[in-house]
């Protein structure tokens, strides 16, 4: 099964120690990510729920002059629509924004994961990934980011314009280092956060062999014990 894009939120901000919007989940094998950020150059975010369920912390870090960035996943977020909360320590300005996917595994992820930095205008953002046919989310704050090379604007901060959530919009194949391009708008620093994510694994099965003991080979997963996606051959055939 493909990913594939299912939703955008811009959340708005607060000024609190939580800050509360909702995000839409539709569809089946989901997978949620959301971007957190304070108008701080203090590390507060604690954590991130959805649905009352914690997110899964990726990574986090800040470009100078403060609006630290967080990014969080969850697999297998509640479909409809759902309360986004996020921690902090103390009172800060909180925003975030968040993107949905269908068609992800539901286990195994973040498939890769990469933080930077960044002061150049021209920047190539690279996570390595390890299945075929991933997807990559990127984040970024600080200057202004527009999307260029294998980068697709999924939606920008509410509030803090140089808050936007990116991702390839494609499937990453053959697994390896894969860039994702961007453009400044300006001189200032810029935090990336980046992760890539497993779709759905669908065994195949042997080539030539449609059904074992008459159940179809998409649908077995061992033979003889053995793990399906292993066996080159059944019996002599491919």
């Amino acid at each position: 099964m493909a990913i594939a894009f299912d939703a955008f939120t811009a959340g708005g901000f607060s000024s609190s120690t939580t800050h509360t919007y909702s995000h839409t989940c539709t569809g089946s094998d989901r997978i949620l990510f959301v971007h957190g950020y304070t108008n701080s150059n203090s590390d507060l975010i604690t954590g991130i729920t959805y649905n009352g369920v914690a997110m899964s912390f990726i990574s986090k870090g800040s470009p100078s002059g403060g609006r630290y960035s967080y990014l969080y996943y969850l697999v297998a977020p509640a479909t409809g629509a759902n309360n986004v909360v996020i921690t902090a320590s103390s009172s800060t300005s909180l925003g975030g924004t968040s993107t949905s996917y269908t068609g992800a595994s539901q286990s195994g992820q973040p498939d890769g994961t990469q933080s930077q930095l960044v002061t150049e205008t021209n920047t190539d953002n690279t996570v390595v990934t390890t299945a075929d046919n991933c997807w990559a989310v990127l984040t970024s704050i600080g200057a202004q980011a527009t999307a260029s090379t294998n980068t697709t604007l999924r939606g920008v901060g509410s509030t803090f314009g140089d808050a936007k959530m990116f991702d390839n919009n494609a499937d990453i194949t053959p697994a390896g280092s894969y860039a994702m391009a961007t453009t400044s708008g300006g001189a200032g620093a810029i935090q990336y956060l980046q992760a890539s994510f497993a779709p759905v694994f669908v065994p195949s099965g042997p080539a030539n062999v449609k059904t074992y003991n008459g159940v179809a080979s998409a649908s077995t997963k061992t033979i003889d014990g053995v793990a399906i996606a292993s066996v080159k051959t059944w019996n002599g055939i491919a």
